[in-house]
């Protein structure tokens, strides 16, 4: 088993609790507490080489396995979150160009949504009346996803502007409306889903966003794979 794990997560909250997407499309939900945490499953440890032996010899930190593991996706999962507004609620995402919605309660798949393209990077935004998930494509744009079950329209916004893969999203903790994403383009993009248009035929109708502000390497040629807000204390 491949158990190269993509993405860790922490929880918005106080916690000891971590979610983990792994590239053999299982979601792990794990605890940092040693007396909570199960026996490692020795199936799971990776096969030892020379390097690894001398170093397992040499040292005796303790090993634990997760809480649950996840069967969720037929293709490796790159992203997994917890839902901020309730600690019980994930959402992973997946190259299967899905998204799932994942009781942790009960390690069990509520619900899930399929875009068009392979997924490498999510984000829980809080939304105006309800929670709005923020989806990073291969496609270069990013795709804002209902959640909700009950949902008749699935992608209720896009997000154009790189020039190619979305790495990493992160939304604005003081805002409602903010979102700044990277991308392999070499750039930062900076949106505000108020700042919106009428989508053309080629981009396939429907509401589309673009970025206010952008902020580029110094080298264009060089991936952007992570950003995220600073917080003024």
């Amino acid at each position: 088993m491949d158990t190269r794990e993509y993405r860790l997560y922490r929880s918005p909250w106080p916690s000891n609790r971590i979610l983990s997407a792994s590239a053999d499309g299982q979601i792990g939900f794990w605890t940092t507490h040693k007396s909570s945490a199960p026996e490692v499953n020795t199936s799971l440890i990776s096969g030892p080489s020379a390097k690894r032996r001398k170093l397992t010899t040499s040292t005796s930190t303790p090993q634990r396995g997760p809480l649950s593991l996840m069967d969720c996706h037929n293709g490796p999962a790159t992203a997994v979150i917890f839902n901020p507004k309730d600690s019980t609620v994930a959402y992973s995402a997946s190259q299967d160009h899905t998204i799932k919605t994942l009781d942790i309660t009960t390690s069990s798949i509520v619900d899930t949504r399929t875009l068009l393209n392979p997924i490498l990077s999510l984000s829980a935004l809080p939304g105006i009346g309800h929670q709005i998930i923020a989806a990073g494509t291969t496609a270069r744009h990013i795709a804002l996803i209902d959640p909700r079950a009950s949902a008749a329209t699935i992608q209720a916004m896009t997000l154009r502007g790189h020039t190619n893969f979305v790495s990493s999203i992160f939304a604005d903790p003081d805002s409602n409306y903010g979102l700044v994403s990277a991308g392999h383009d070499g750039t930062c993009r900076v949106w505000d889903l108020r700042s919106t248009r009428q989508g053309t035929k080629d981009e396939g109708l429907g509401v589309v966003g673009e970025a206010v502000y952008i902020i580029e390497r110094e080298s264009r040629k060089d991936k952007t794979t992570k950003s995220s807000w600073w917080r003024r204390s």
